[in-house]
């Protein structure tokens, strides 16, 4: 166990990560775990900016008594213990603070982290390979992009092999372009580092410097119209920002990696990026799951504090909701939801979780809400097929089929018709069931629903 110390300041408006235990009155001295996982480095204060400022000498301690000031503070705080004694003078913080500094605390050794080793491949296109020591230039820009995450977050990135892949000519935007390299590597446990050489155009549709996909075995590099990323170092700065979207850093305004304007970027993911780092470091890679490893709850509160400063995307907050979802946490998957359709009221995905985290509380009502939302929005077809599902569910089957009949009359989908099928049935509808059962069998011979599809055609074909 850690030794107490003495009351210390954390400054600035936060996230409300005290939640229930929040007291509205600021300036209460309380109990806090903290998390000692970074070793050789001290607790922080912050301003009202959220800026790291001087830091205090808490290695390797487990708790603290801190100075609460403004009700809002960092998201290194693990949980609160107790709450007592209001104090509404703050500058008793700073006093406090002074006496911290007298009298130096005790602490436990410092706790290393231990490193994380990542298999990562390199992944050339025929462009880059036309480049002047092109492998030299990939594992050095590599290696410089890695620089320092051994230390500052127990990441260590092993060259694992080199490989080619070709931007296929039916790709019409980098999305599908990159679901054809995931294909084309479907079992790596790690990161494909996809380098693509200048070229006289850009033909990549939707791609200009870089391209990243979070959680999932692969982050494209685009060195496009030969505009200078040949060069080691600004091949490098591309890798690593890059890099740091995979492990869910979104952009982040100021002089840090993450900036999404290339001359504004310095070398440093900054404090918050690193404290996303620190929650995402045991990312497994999961395509159905992209952060499953991670420890959610930091990862929640250290994106509460980016959406406070307006520098959160939908996208995460929505990849967060999935991961709690999946892992039982229906309340806040829910709420990690209903953040990103905060950040973007026309966010399908979104609404599509909040009623997946509704059904499961048996919320029929909010559920019913949603999706007449969702019939309103414009779908895919595969958000077609999904809804027609919900409404099935909610049963409601004059909806489900007039959904998945504009499903499949967009995209055949096996798993539209099959849902088509079972609609017919219970609407009485034989002909049409044994048309959408035998449509699926024909798409998916041997999908998983095959002996059910065969089941249903012989009990709605007429002898």
């Amino acid at each position: 166990m850690g030794s107490r110390i003495s009351m210390v300041a954390i400054l600035g408006p936060y996230p409300e990560i005290l939640r229930k235990n929040e007291d509205a009155d600021p300036g209460l001295p309380i109990t806090i775990s903290f998390r000692s996982r970074d070793a050789g480095t001290g607790f922080r204060l912050m301003d009202a900016d959220g800026e790291m400022g001087h830091a205090v000498p808490l290695r390797g301690v487990d708790t603290a008594l801190v100075m609460y000031m403004l009700r809002k503070f960092n998201t290194v705080v693990n949980q609160v213990i107790r709450s007592r004694t209001s104090m509404t003078k703050p500058i008793l913080a700073f006093a406090l603070l002074s006496l911290g500094a007298v009298c130096p605390a005790r602490a436990t050794a410092p706790q290393e982290v231990p490193v994380r080793r990542i298999p990562f491949v390199l992944v050339t296109d025929r462009f880059f390979r036309e480049l002047p020591n092109w492998r030299g230039l990939a594992q050095g820009a590599l290696a410089m992009a890695s620089e320092d995450l051994v230390k500052d977050a127990g990441l260590r990135f092993d060259l694992a092999g080199e490989s080619t892949w070709e931007v296929p000519d039916s790709a019409r935007t980098m999305a599908e372009a990159l679901r054809s390299a995931n294909t084309a590597f479907p079992n790596h446990p790690g990161i494909l580092a996809v380098l693509l050489g200048p070229r006289e155009e850009n033909d990549i549709p939707g791609a200009e410097l870089g391209y990243a996909v979070l959680g999932r075995p692969a982050f494209l590099v685009v060195a496009a119209n030969g505009s200078g990323h040949e060069e080691k170092r600004d091949l490098a700065m591309l890798m690593r920002h890059e890099l740091g979207h995979v492990f869910g850093i979104p952009h982040l305004g100021g002089r840090t990696i993450m900036n999404p304007v290339p001359d504004a970027r310095a070398w440093e993911f900054g404090d918050l990026g690193l404290e996303v780092l620190h929650a995402t470091r045991g990312m497994t890679f999961a395509s159905d799951n992209p952060f499953a490893g991670c420890d959610l709850g930091t990862l929640r509160d250290v994106y509460a504090l980016l959406d406070e400063r307006g520098e959160m995307t939908p996208f995460l907050w929505i990849e967060l909701g999935r991961s709690f979802e999946l892992a039982g946490q229906i309340d806040a998957g829910e709420a990690a939801y209903e953040s990103g359709l905060r950040r973007d009221r026309t966010s399908v995905p979104a609404r599509f979780g909040i009623a997946r985290c509704a059904e499961s509380r048996q919320d029929t009502t909010k559920v019913l809400v949603l999706a007449h939302a969702l019939s309103r929005m414009e779908l895919t077809s595969t958000q077609l097929s999904d809804l027609g599902s919900l409404w099935i569910r909610l049963h409601d089957f004059a909806a489900a089929e007039s959904t998945l009949v504009h499903a499949v009359s967009r995209d055949p989908l096996p798993e539209a018709w099959f849902n088509l099928g079972l609609t017919r049935m219970r609407l009485k509808d034989a002909h049409g069931a044994t048309v959408a059962f035998q449509q699926y069998l024909a798409l998916d011979p041997k999908g998983g629903r095959r002996d059910e599809a065969k089941r249903y055609l012989a009990e709605t074909t007429p002898h």
